[in-house]
């Protein structure tokens, strides 16, 4: 049989790796879009570091990854797409790229290069910190 896989807080998930669980992690700190710029901007998420230090190699086996999440009743429907965006795209290079791959300055200076492709698809994108 398989173990179940948890979506947990970074806080949490040193307790379910160390007991054998499988994790995806979603810490409140760097992946709850539906937070203000004032607390999550775009370095913070590009920051999120999904797997704990304090793990062993097999223990850090069983972070499977990260997730972001966007409570909608915590945010107006208008401006979802401007929380969401471009905080998604730091978490999914942040999840998908290779740690020695990781820059925060060049992603940015990438990121806003693909402001005018959100802006084709008619996407609302917000801002990268706030103001």
């Amino acid at each position: 049989t398989s173990s179940p896989v948890l979506r947990i807080s970074r806080s949490c998930s040193v307790e379910a790796a160390s007991q054998g669980a499988a994790v995806i992690v979603s810490p409140i700190s760097h992946a709850y879009l539906d937070q203000d710029l004032q607390k999550i901007d775009l370095a913070k998420v590009y920051d999120f570091e999904p797997v704990p230090t304090q793990l062993t190699p097999a223990q850090s086996d069983l972070i499977l990854g990260g997730e972001c999440n966007m409570w909608t009743e915590r945010a107006p429907q208008d401006t979802v797409g401007g929380k969401v965006f471009p905080r998604l795209l730091a978490m999914a290079e942040r999840l998908w790229s290779p740690a020695d791959r990781r820059d925060f300055a060049e992603f940015r200076g990438r990121v806003r290069e693909y402001y005018s492709r959100l802006a084709a698809l008619q996407v609302r994108y917000g801002e990268e910190t706030a103001t």
